[in-house]
C-alpha cells in the first residue's frame, strides 16, 4: 500500500471509530429499537467497548507512525549529507584547480601570484589578454595557453555536475541540485570553446591570431563590450567568443561561491 494511500485509511478508521464511540455513549432513546431477539442495551455497550479500542488503537497507531517516519526522515537527511560530504571530497579538487585557472584567464601575465589564489571578482576582457599565454603553473603544460587548461577544468566539472544531477535525488537538499544545473545550463549557453581553442591554429596574415586577439583584447575588447551592453550591432566577430566566455565566468563564479558556502552549512 502506498503511503498516501495509507494516510487517507489511518484518517478514515479514526473518524469512524470516533463518530461510533460519540454515538455509542450519546443519550439516543435505544430501547425503542429493543425487541424479543436483541439486547441493544448490551449491544450498546460492545458497540462502544470496540470503538474505545479501535480509537485508542488509531491514536497509538498515528503516534508510532509519526515516530517511525520522523526516525526514516532523519536517517533518509543524514544519508543524503553524508552523501554530499562524500562527493565533495572529489568535487573540491576539481574546483581548487577551477579557481587556480580562473584566476590565470582574469589576470595579466605579469600580475599573477599564486601565494593566494582567488577568483577576481572585478576583471575585464583587457584583463584577459594573456589568456592563450602559459599559465606558468609547472602542474599544466607549459605549451598550453591558460584558457585552454581552463576548458578543459570548466568542462570536467560541467560532468561531474551532470553526473551528480543524475544519480542523486537531493530531497532534502534541493539547493545543490540547483546550483549543478544552473552551473550546466550556463556552461552549455556561452560555450565557444572550439573558436577559442582553435585560435593557436590559426593566423591573420603573417600575424599569428593569438597575437591578434591579445591586441584585440588588451585595446579594443572592452568598448565592443559595452556596445554590445548599449544594444549596438558591431561586426567584430573574433571577439565574441572571448565576451561569451567572460560572461559564463562571472556566472560561473557566482554558482561556484554559492556551491562552497552551502558546503560549509553542512559542516
Amino acid at each position: 500500500m502506498k503511503k498516501r494511500e495509507f494516510f487517507i485509511l489511518k484518517i478514515l478508521i479514526t473518524v469512524v471509530s470516533f463518530i461510533v464511540l460519540v454515538v455509542a455513549k450519546s443519550n439516543i432513546d435505544w430501547s425503542n429499537l429493543q425487541n424479543n431477539y436483541i439486547d441493544f442495551s448490551l449491544v450498546k455497550e460492545i458497540v462502544y467497548d470496540l470503538a474505545v479500542g479501535v480509537f485508542s488503537a488509531m491514536i497509538l497507531v498515528w503516534f508510532i507512525d509519526e515516530i517511525s517516519n520522523r526516525i526514516q526522515e532523519h536517517q533518509s537527511q543524514e544519508k543524503e549529507k553524508a552523501s554530499i560530504k562524500r562527493f565533495d571530497k572529489v568535487l573540491q579538487r576539481y574546483i581548487d584547480q577551477y579557481i587556480t585557472l580562473f584566476y590565470c584567464v582574469a589576470t595579466p601575465l605579469q600580475d599573477r601570484k599564486f601565494d593566494n589564489v582567488e577568483m577576481p571578482e572585478q576583471f575585464t576582457l583587457k584583463d584577459m589578454c594573456d589568456l592563450h599565454q602559459t599559465s606558468t603553473l609547472i602542474q599544466e603544460k607549459f605549451s598550453s595557453g591558460s584558457v585552454e587548461s581552463f576548458l578543459q577544468i570548466e568542462l570536467d566539472l560541467r560532468k561531474e555536475f551532470i553526473s551528480l544531477v543524475e544519480r542523486n535525488e537531493f530531497e532534502y537538499y534541493p539547493q545543490f541540485a540547483d546550483i549543478f544545473l544552473s552551473y550546466i545550463q550556463i556552461s552549455l549557453h556561452y560555450d565557444s570553446c572550439s573558436a577559442i581553442l582553435d585560435a593557436p591554429n590559426r593566423t591573420i596574415g603573417n600575424k599569428k591570431l593569438t597575437d591578434f586577439i591579445h591586441d584585440l583584447l588588451e585595446n579594443n575588447a572592452d568598448d565592443y563590450y559595452q556596445k554590445m551592453l548599449n544594444g549596438e550591432n558591431i561586426s567584430a566577430n573574433l571577439v565574441h567568443p572571448y565576451i561569451f566566455l567572460y560572461e559564463m565566468m562571472k556566472e560561473e563564479r557566482k554558482l561556484i561561491l554559492q556551491y562552497k558556502d552551502e558546503i560549509k552549512k553542512l559542516v
